[in-house]
């Protein structure tokens, strides 16, 4: 296990050590959590923060091994769309360079909506075809109860009456199946979204239903993460550290 900074600080020289803190959004007012032996401060450059330890004795004696940013309860900034990197070549003088970076925009998941409708406007063999970008799923409606065409997935709607019948159980269908999807009913009317985000769950789906006013379409408004920039966070909000060090072998 790594030494507590605060140990090391009191002259022993472990081989490992380990360090929390806390990167805030105020740049002329730097926050770390509590502690001794750092302190936290922006650069004046965008994204740019220094870490810097307040023995220098650490210089050139130990590396940093691996730097994590850390949930936090406490935070009330989403550290999901955050990165935390260091600057491995930054560690001079006892202080060490921390960048943050931020997606410029979250992706987004796509989507598609199945209109359904009661049991008696549907044919035996009526099916679907979803695809989620890497797979395609045919569905097909059993409305006698004795099975479907082999290589499908069964929707037993034999015991169903309306719309919402028909939806109910087609979403256990998807949902059960080895998509990458998650399906859910409102009255009727199935929306089947993307578990991840991306374009390229912009796919085609086909349907094969005759009657009444079945409708399905295709996956849509899928989008892709923006690029990652250089970012600084705003007014008070944090995201938490552990950083862990290794000592030289030649220390």
């Amino acid at each position: 296990m790594a030494t507590p900074l605060t140990d090391f600080l009191r002259g022993e020289r472990p081989a490992s050590l380990a360090i929390g803190g806390r990167i805030h959004g105020n740049a002329t007012s730097p926050e770390k959590s509590a502690g001794a032996g750092f302190t936290v401060a922006h650069s004046g450059s965008t994204g740019i923060y220094t870490v810097t330890f307040g023995d220098s004795s650490l210089a050139n004696k130990y590396q940093m091994a691996s730097f994590v940013a850390m949930p936090s309860a406490n935070s009330p900034v989403d550290v999901s769309a955050y990165r935390l990197v260091y600057d491995s070549n930054s560690y001079t003088d006892g202080a060490v360079q921390i960048n943050c970076y931020k997606e410029a925009a979250a992706g987004v998941a796509a989507t598609c909506t199945i209109n359904c409708v009661a049991k008696n406007l549907m044919a035996d063999t009526d099916y679907i075809t979803l695809n989620d970008g890497l797979k395609s799923v045919v569905f097909e409606f059993d409305t006698a109860g004795d099975g479907v065409t082999a290589g499908r997935v069964q929707v037993n709607i034999s015991g169903a009456i309306n719309a919402t019948d028909v939806a109910v159980i087609l979403v256990t269908a998807i949902n059960a199946s080895d998509l990458d999807v998650t399906a859910s009913n409102a009255s009727g009317v199935v929306t089947v979204t993307h578990n991840l985000p991306g374009a390229d769950g912009n796919a085609t789906n086909s349907e094969n239903v005759a009657g009444g006013t079945f409708t399905l379409t295709s996956f849509t408004g899928g989008a892709d993460p923006g690029a990652m920039a250089l970012t600084n966070l705003t007014d008070n909000d944090y995201i938490e550290f552990v950083a862990c060090f290794v000592r030289n072998h030649t220390y």
